[in-house]
């Protein structure tokens, strides 16, 4: 009986060192971290006001179809958009001017990219609504900020 639970505790210990899904005892999740900041002058094009502006965060299989895009497709028509299985996973969310959030997202699996998509008051000008950012081991730390009109990861 000692053994028994002896070998049970040697079990548990590794399982919590190592990691439950390295030693078979459970699924590995990736959680990335996405903190997002947003400009205190965050969507304002035709008055001094700054606005929130709807962010999408979408896990990838392949950055091309994404990137290939218009905003309006994106946006308005993404399941035609995504007809060829690139698209695992959609987060939907506001930035608002001023604020500082960090988002943890659970990343599925086959995910290799990360997409952002931004929706600002003025499309037709920047040409930094969007980006891609490729996946690798372990959990992603980023950090994007979102200017007045444009997305920038740093």
């Amino acid at each position: 009986m000692r053994t028994y639970l002896l070998l049970l505790s040697l079990v548990a210990l590794a399982a919590s060192a190592a990691g439950c899904c390295s030693i078979g005892l459970g699924s590995c999740k990736t959680t990335d971290k996405l903190t997002f900041i947003g400009s205190t002058d965050l969507n304002s094009c035709t008055d001094s006001q700054s606005h929130a502006v709807s962010v999408r965060v979408y896990y990838l299989t392949k950055p091309h179809t994404f990137e290939e895009a218009d905003f309006e497709s994106l946006w308005w028509e993404e399941d035609t958009v995504f007809a060829d299985g690139s698209r695992l996973d959609m987060h939907p969310l506001k930035v608002y001017p001023g604020s500082h959030e960090s988002h943890p997202l659970t990343r599925p699996a086959g995910a290799t990219h990360l997409g952002l998509v931004a929706n600002f008051c003025d499309l037709e000008t920047t040409r930094c609504w969007r980006t891609a950012i490729p996946l690798e081991g372990g959990g992603l730390k980023q950090t994007i900020t979102l200017e007045q009109t444009c997305l920038a990861v740093e």
